[in-house]
């Protein structure tokens, strides 16, 4: 299973809702990175935690 497959099986596992994923970067089968929006804050929150062996960095609006 690849690696962004496996993201968003534990996620959807957590009943985490994401209404966007972008890959902005794919450097190998497990390496790369994402940009996922979440419906609500607490869905990034539950996010958070079942992704917590993964490198997350958090960003709002830039605006």
């Amino acid at each position: 299973m690849g690696a962004i497959a496996g993201v968003m099986n534990r996620l959807a596992a957590a009943n985490v809702n994401v209404i966007h994923l972008q890959v902005l970067e794919l450097r190998d089968e497990i390496n790369g990175v994402l940009q996922l929006t979440f419906s609500t804050p607490a869905d990034q929150r539950r996010a958070a935690g079942v992704l917590n062996d993964y490198e997350i960095i958090e960003r709002g609006d830039q605006e």
